[in-house]
């Protein structure tokens, strides 16, 4: 047990250590040293006493297990060097030995030679040696001579267009180069062949594009493919990487007046690009082998992405569309639409990042350029005088080269889609838009001087025609315009002139800019349909600031005019413009509006006013395309739209011409001529009051300045009976306040005001050939309401509550029933105060 545990192993490295430094040195001499001794003997002389023996026995134990570990673990280390020195003395013996045998073999046949071979066949040999040598470098040079020529040999089989031919020569030079890589020249050869090939293949990629891009070839075709077999594979014409990124570079060149241009060669070449595509897909389906159904295959797959290239190529040339003007713009619409529907006959994919695009930067350009014109519509806004702009009699929006542009591309829109761009029997452009429209001249103004400039007297009977034809007022509705004086004296030249004028609608120079803008932004609504809705907020922008802005101008509140002229609608509208337009245009001031000789700027109201209402109903002649161009979740808005906005353009017509009605008449004078009236007589009075002979001659007068006026333009129909209906209804409502101003008044003063009133009536009816006067019966019925019988007063009033408190007032204290009852004429005076005060 002892034992054991004593030669038992020692892990402990220090332990180790100091037992390999008790080893004597002796042990580490080699047998040929002087000073070596066996170990044996060594370990006897060194014990003296038998005791001692077996002591150092188990130490020289310990020694030797110590020492035949270390030697075992320094063996496994060196095994790998130990095998690969037995290896290489391994085979270097061989070789010795292979050597020693050749030394043999050459000395025997050395010998063989001495003994059986001649000198002259020895020579015979050497020359025949020589011979082989020879023939051996002729024929390298004459390779190397046909290495030389390839080039030459190659570019003419490129020019005969015999790629085949050309890439197998080049091919096999390369082969015939490898064998003779070891000469200088022929390893400056190879590499300039590698290079050929590549130029060969350069070469078969143009040529592949001019096939496919400028008219398929079907043997041209054929050639091209035989040499791409021959390379290895089948290649595609395609652009590289670096060409798209160096185009878009190149994009960015590109001046923004010359972007339709370039554009439309661009989609040209990427068409012919497809079509080519398309026509060689259609080549390989002839054949049925398995080669050609590969090709197809790979060409069906590589439609989508031809497709993408050309998107990505068009949207990099689309980036600069933000730089062009609007007619441009419109332009470019036009082509990359067309461009969209060729793609999708193409390829029934998705064109999302084409479309995205374009939805992207149209919405940028439309909102600088509605900004842009935001400003210049306030620009014409604020410098317009608001002079009649002559056009002819049939002028309506589709008389602009705008509108005829919109009907050019609906004919477009409605023709494109019956017609395959990639039809054999196809042979145009789909890029080669026409141009229907934009050259065409405008010929909607009218001549300022005169149908023609003949000179002379004019006949009797000519003159009493057109005297004929110059004094008629329209009845029947249908006429828009009415003259309000006599060309008994005027030329032919003159009375066609104002004839043609009076049939013509009133819109000023901004009325046309607004048009002309309405149109191009119809426009671009039949070409970005997914931004439709967008630019139809910038016509609805455009109309709300010019139907504030002729209110505003027009109407003077300081004057003021009549607030029951304002509808429910129009004052709905005013409040939502109001709080949306921060700063409200102002008017020009050169626009004369206060001065009684021109009627207070009657002509330029008249212009404004009309023209707005003119544009108005253009734009519910335009309704139906802008329904077509939204989409249907957006028609609640558009009628809306219509409903409030468009239709309060008429509603503008009340509170503009109230604002000269208010100072057609001096009422202030009205009222102090009827104060100086004496109510309060005993009998009646066979004529008329001064008063109404005073109001006379101010109808006459007032019918004077617009006789005046009509020199300059015939008067509109509408706005000339509105000014002398508005001017009556204030002039009977003054009257109303002149008869409630009386203090004192008899039953034949009663008497003496219904005579006033009802030869006025009758006067204006001579005076203006009308009976129908507005508040005619108001007046009426005020004067006779004095005759009431106390049981019907009461309901009387509350049946006029348009009445103010001091006309009720009045009433209640001059009427003749009620002057014995205070206790109803207390009940109603008490009613009158109560009503004036929730007023």
């Amino acid at each position: 047990m002892s034992q054991e545990s004593t030669w038992a192993p020692i892990d402990n490295p220090i332990l180790l250590t100091e037992m390999l430094s008790e080893l004597d040195p002796i042990y580490y001499l080699d047998e040929d040293n002087d000073g070596y001794q066996d170990a044996g003997l060594y370990e006897l002389q060194r014990t003296e006493q038998g005791q001692e023996l077996s002591s150092s026995c188990s130490k020289l134990k310990r020694l030797l297990s110590v020492v035949s570990r270390e030697l075992y673990h320094a063996v496994l280390q060196r095994q790998s060097s130990y095998a690969r020195e037995l290896k290489r003395v391994t085979h270097l013996h061989e070789m010795l030995v292979s050597c020693t045998d050749q030394c043999k073999s050459a000395r025997e046949h050395v010998n063989t030679g001495r003994e059986c071979v001649s000198t002259v066949s020895l020579r015979l040999l050497h020359y025949y040696k020589r011979r082989a040598r020879l023939l051996a470098i002729l024929r390298a040079l004459r390779t190397l001579s046909a290495l030389r020529q390839t080039d030459t040999r190659i570019t003419t089989l490129l020019e005969a267009e015999d790629y085949a031919g050309a890439v197998q020569l080049c091919v096999a030079c390369q082969q015939a180069a490898a064998a003779w890589r070891s000469l200088s020249c022929v390893r400056q050869l190879a590499g300039k062949l590698g290079d050929t090939l590549a130029c060969v293949e350069a070469r078969l990629d143009r040529t592949l594009a001019r096939v496919c891009g400028e008219g398929f070839n079907a043997d041209a075709y054929s050639q091209i493919m035989a040499g791409y077999n021959l390379l290895g594979y089948v290649r595609l014409s395609e652009h590289d990487s670096d060409e798209f990124g160096s185009a878009s570079d190149m994009c960015k060149l590109v001046a923004p007046q010359f972007l339709p241009g370039c554009l439309r060669d661009l989609c040209a070449a990427l068409y012919r690009l497809m079509r080519g595509y398309h026509t060689a897909s259609a080549c390989h389906s002839s054949s049925e082998s398995y080669e050609a159904i590969m090709v197809k295959k790979k060409l069906t797959e590589g439609r989508e992405r031809v497709w993408r290239d050309v998107a990505e190529t068009a949207t990099l040339l689309l980036q600069q569309i933000t730089n062009c003007d609007v007619d441009d713009f419109m332009r470019v619409l036009r082509l990359i639409d067309r461009l969209i529907l060729v793609g999708s006959q193409f390829c029934q994919v998705g064109h999302n990042s084409l479309q995205d695009s374009l939805r992207r930067l149209s919405l940028q350009y439309v909102q600088v350029y509605h900004a842009a014109r935001f400003d210049e519509l306030r620009m014409f806004m604020e410098t317009e005088l608001w002079h009649l702009c002559p056009v002819t009699s049939d002028f309506s929006a589709d008389k602009l080269q705008e509108f005829k542009l919109l009907k050019v591309n609906l004919s477009n829109l409605e023709s494109e889609v019956v017609e395959s761009y990639f039809d054999d029997s196809y042979e145009g452009d789909p890029f080669a838009l026409s141009n229907d429209g934009e050259e065409e001249k405008e010929d909607f103004m009218t001549s300022t001087s005169g149908v023609s400039d003949n000179k002379g007297s004019v006949s009797d009977d000519s003159e009493d025609e057109h005297a004929l034809h110059a004094d008629f007022i329209a009845e029947d509705g249908e006429e828009n315009y009415s003259f309000v004086r006599s060309y008994s004296n005027a030329s032919s030249n003159q009375l066609d002139r104002q004839l043609s004028i009076a049939r013509s609608p009133l819109i000023a120079n901004t009325t046309l800019f607004v048009l002309r803008l309405i149109g191009k932004y119809m426009c671009m609504m039949q070409l970005l349909r997914c931004i439709s809705f967008d630019i139809v907020s910038c016509i609805f922008q455009i109309f709300d600031f010019y139907l504030l802005a002729v209110h505003n101008f027009f109407v003077d509140s300081s004057s003021g005019s009549d607030e029951s002229m304002y509808t429910q609608r129009l004052r709905f509208f005013l409040d939502r413009v109001q709080r949306v337009v921060t700063t409200p245009p102002c008017a020009n001031s050169l626009l004369c509006l206060t001065d009684p000789n021109n009627l207070y700027g009657f002509i330029q109201r008249m212009v404004a006013c009309e023209s707005l209402v003119f544009l108005a109903n253009q734009l519910n002649t335009l309704r139906p395309y802008i329904e077509a161009a939204i989409p249907n979740a957006k028609h609640q808005f558009l009628h809306q739209f219509y409903v409030q906005t468009v239709g309060a353009a008429v509603d503008l017509r009340g509170p503009v011409y109230s604002s000269v009605a208010v100072r057609a008449l001096n009422y202030s004078k009205l009222l102090e001529e009827m104060a100086t009236v004496k109510w309060d007589i005993n009998e009646i009075m066979s004529q008329q009051s001064p008063y109404v002979s005073w109001l006379l001659e101010q109808f006459r007068n007032l019918q004077t300045k617009l006789n005046e006026l009509s020199h300059e333009i015939p008067l509109a129909r509408i706005p000339y009976q509105m000014i002398i209906e508005q001017t009556i209804r204030l002039t009977n409502w003054a009257l109303i306040e002149g008869f409630a101003s009386v203090k004192r008044c008899t039953q034949e003063g009663r008497a003496l005001m219904q005579l006033d009133f009802q030869m006025l009536m009758m006067e204006l009816e001579k005076q203006l050939g009308s009976r129908s006067f507005p508040d005619r019966d108001a007046v009426d019925g005020y004067i006779k309401a004095f005759y009431l019988p106390e049981t019907e007063f009461e309901r009387w009033i509350s049946d006029h509550r348009n009445l103010s408190s001091k006309h009720i007032i009045s009433l209640v204290n001059n009427a003749s029933s009620l002057q014995f009852n205070k206790k109803l004429r207390n009940k109603l005076l008490l009613a009158a105060e109560d009503t004036e005060r929730r007023r």
